[in-house]
């Protein structure tokens, strides 16, 4: 397998974690479930953390994250807002 599709399972993998709502899913479990050493995700990844904002540049991601933070109310913010509500949420920062 090339690089590419190492980092486009252990992305996947972190998408599907977030969207079952775990937020801030360890590099760990990502990659276990991908079927990785962390090692390699962090050779990916270079850190969790750009594995987190690299996860939750999917529109479907950032839809989940909403449903699970707001419930129907989500359809309430701006396109702006929501994308830094996910930002705050996953990264802890917006």
């Amino acid at each position: 397998m090339t690089a590419r599709h190492t980092r486009t399972a252990i992305l996947a993998v972190c998408r599907r974690l977030m969207q079952q709502g775990r937020l801030r899913p360890t590099m760990r479990a990502c990659c276990a479930r991908a079927g990785w050493s962390s090692r390699t995700g962090h050779r990916a990844f270079g850190s969790v953390a750009t594995l987190h904002r690299v996860a939750i540049d999917d529109i479907a991601t950032q839809h989940a994250i909403l449903g699970r933070i707001l419930g129907g109310e989500r359809r309430a913010l701006g396109l702006n807002a929501a994308r830094r509500m996910v930002k705050c949420a996953v990264l802890g920062r917006a």
